[in-house]
Formats: structure tokens, C-alpha cells, sequence
């Protein structure tokens, strides 16, 4: 939790960086609750803070629920900045949830009001989280559009926070797209000053980067950096799937039932079924048991279960003794239809 201090700082910029304290002093039931009376700024200001902090805090889905009643008060009453600052919120606390096409629905609705308040904080935090939405599906045309306006605006407000999350995404979108330069602009920029955030998934994306380089031991070594909430889970489900990568089979499942036993676990929920997916395959569970779960990721709007559910079915065949040609080429087909190179060389048979 904050301090007294440190919550009134962040009262006085964005609203991604109110963290976990709920510095309204109301119970989400008063604040989602229709009062018959007009909306006022401190109501609002206090309903953006407290969303934000349940997200912060592990409870996405109260944020979400609250989030979605304000914007709709907020419709009703014309309050357009409030209701794009809801949606917004929304957006984030469903990414959380694994809901991505609702979070892309949010952050739709939430483009359409910008030219109605132009404020600048809304503004980078919606850029931010509708960049992570477009480069988690593999959309990096809109990704990279988005990653610049998330910059420009979080250099603009000095939301370091914002910043810090728009440059991680930054790196998971250059190792996307196998681009080294792209890629040392994230490295050269992150950390510099006060740009990181604890709540952010750069240990995740750097890990990936040096995974994506060939670099095993400096990918697990960057997985042993702490994050809080939602970046922390990112970062452990990662760091299961390296030891799985580095055959270090018994790391890996004490990783992954840990992550699955803390409490809230359950209700991200494609960080879920990836650890489940690790799990499966660290274990070599039969295909009864596997199959069905890769195939719920077919409609994941997430590539690491679209292209990484077949790498570790790919991992848990070729552990069984089972030939690993045909889900290969699968990985392959989708890999290329994403234009993940990442995962393109993950399929090479060669490599395996």
C-alpha cells in the first residue's frame, strides 16, 4: 500500500500511476451506486482514483465494473473527460482480465472523445494501454502508430509510468519484428532517471529480447527482477517458460504452481492459461488433458498463446517422444500470418 504522500503525488498526475491505496475513502459499492444527484469533480475525481487502485491492487474486476458505471454516468451527464477516463481504466483492468476485445472496444470508444477534451494525461494513458492491445495480437502497424503517440504524450506530462510501459512494449514490438535498432532505443531509454515503473512487464519483454538473441542465462537472470500486480504475474509466467526452455524442469513447475496457487491468480486469465500450458508441458500430460487447452487459445487475442501455445506443445511432444514435424509447421503457418519472428524461429526444425 501508499503512503499519504506518496497517494497525494499521484492524485496530482495520471491516472495509471494511482497505485494501491483507496484514497476516496468510499466502498466501490457508494461509488457504482446511481445517485439521483448531478455529478461532481470530486465524485469523478475520486471514482478514476479508486478504479485505478483496485486494478493496482488485484481486484481488475471491481475496476472494471466501476469503471463501466461511471463512463455510463458520465455519458448521461456530458461529462466527456470523465467518461473517457473511464473507459480507459476499463480498458486496462480488462486487459488484466484477459478481455481484450472488450479492453479494443474501450479503447475505441475512448479515441472517439478525445478531440471533445484533449487532455493530455487521458490521452497517454489511453495510447499506452491501446499500444500494448495492438502489439499483443500482432498488430504492429497500429502498434507502432500508437507506441509514438503514447511517448510524445507521456513525455509531454513527465508520466515516467506511462513511459516506462509504453518502452517495454516498445521492446516486445522490436523483438516482434527482429528489429535491432528499434530494440536498443528501448535499452538505451528505459531506466534512465526515474523511467521505470515497479508495476511495469520490462523484465518480461527484456527477457524475451535476449531469448530472442539466444541468451538463456541473461533472458532467466532478467526474470529475477520483482514487479507488484499484474507486471509481476507477466514477469513469473515468463520465467516459468525459460526454465521449461532451459530444461531446468523442476524450477519450472515449483514456478509455475506457485503463480497458480497465489490468491487472485485465477482471474487473469490468460496469464492462467498460459502457466497451465507450461505446466503441461513440464509434466508431458497426454493429449487429453493438452489439446483442449491449446486449442482455447485459437481465439486469444494474446501471441504468446496464439504462436506460444504451440511452442510448448511443440516442448511437451517432443518430451513424450512424439514427433513434433506437424504442429511445427502449424507454428510456422501462424508465426508467418503474424509476421512474429520470434516464434518463426521458434519453429524452425532445424532447432529442434
Amino acid at each position: 500500500s501508499c503512503d499519504e504522500q506518496e497517494i497525494t503525488e499521484h492524485l496530482e498526475t495520471d491516472v495509471t500511476e494511482h497505485l494501491v491505496t483507496d484514497v476516496s475513502g468510499q466502498r466501490t459499492s457508494e461509488l457504482t451506486a446511481f445517485s439521483p444527484q448531478a455529478l461532481t469533480q470530486a465524485e469523478v475525481d475520486a471514482a478514476i482514483t479508486h478504479s485505478a487502485s483496485l486494478v493496482y491492487s488485484g481486484a481488475p474486476e471491481a475496476a472494471a465494473n466501476l469503471a463501466r458505471s461511471m463512463a455510463r454516468r458520465c455519458r448521461r451527464a456530458d461529462w466527456v473527460q470523465g467518461k473517457a477516463s473511464f473507459l480507459t481504466n476499463e480498458a486496462i483492468a480488462l486487459l488484466h482480465l484477459g478481455e481484450r476485445s472488450r479492453a479494443s472496444d474501450c479503447v475505441a470508444e475512448a479515441r472517439a472523445l478525445h478531440h471533445q477534451h484533449l487532455n493530455p494525461h487521458v490521452i497517454a494513458n489511453w495510447a499506452t494501454v491501446s499500444a500494448r492491445l495492438a502489439v499483443e495480437r500482432g498488430d504492429l502497424s497500429a502498434g507502432l502508430r500508437l507506441l509514438d503517440e503514447a511517448v510524445t504524450a507521456g513525455q509531454a506530462t513527465g508520466g515516467s509510468r506511462v513511459l516506462a510501459e509504453a518502452w517495454a512494449i516498445s521492446l516486445d514490438a522490436a523483438i516482434q519484428s527482429a528489429n535491432p535498432a528499434e530494440a536498443q532505443r528501448a535499452l538505451g531509454t528505459y531506466g534512465i532517471g526515474d523511467l521505470w515503473s515497479p508495476r511495469d512487464h520490462w523484465p518480461a519483454a527484456l527477457a524475451r529480447w535476449h531469448w530472442a538473441v539466444g541468451d538463456l542465462e541473461s533472458a532467466l537472470a532478467a526474470t529475477e527482477t520483482e514487479r507488484l500486480g499484474f507486471g509481476g504475474a507477466c514477469v513469473e509466467a515468463e520465467r516459468s517458460r525459460l526454465l521449461l526452455v532451459s530444461d531446468q524442469i523442476p524450477e519450472a513447475i515449483t514456478t509455475v504452481r506457485t503463480a497458480l496457487a497465489r490468491p487472485g491468480s485465477e482471474q487473469y486469465h490468460d496469464l492462467n492459461i498460459f502457466l497451465r500450458l507450461v505446466l503441461g508441458a513440464a509434466e508431458s500430460h497426454h493429449d487429453g488433458d493438452y489439446v483442449p487447452l491449446v486449442s482455447e487459445t485459437r481465439e486469444r487475442q494474446w501471441v504468446h498463446l496464439y504462436l506460444g501455445a504451440l511452442h510448448l506443445d511443440a516442448i511437451r511432444r517432443r518430451r513424450r517422444g512424439e514427433n513434433v514435424s506437424a504442429v511445427l509447421r502449424q507454428l510456422e503457418d501462424r508465426s508467418a500470418d503474424v509476421g512474429h519472428s520470434l516464434y518463426r524461429a521458434l519453429a524452425r526444425a532445424s532447432g529442434w
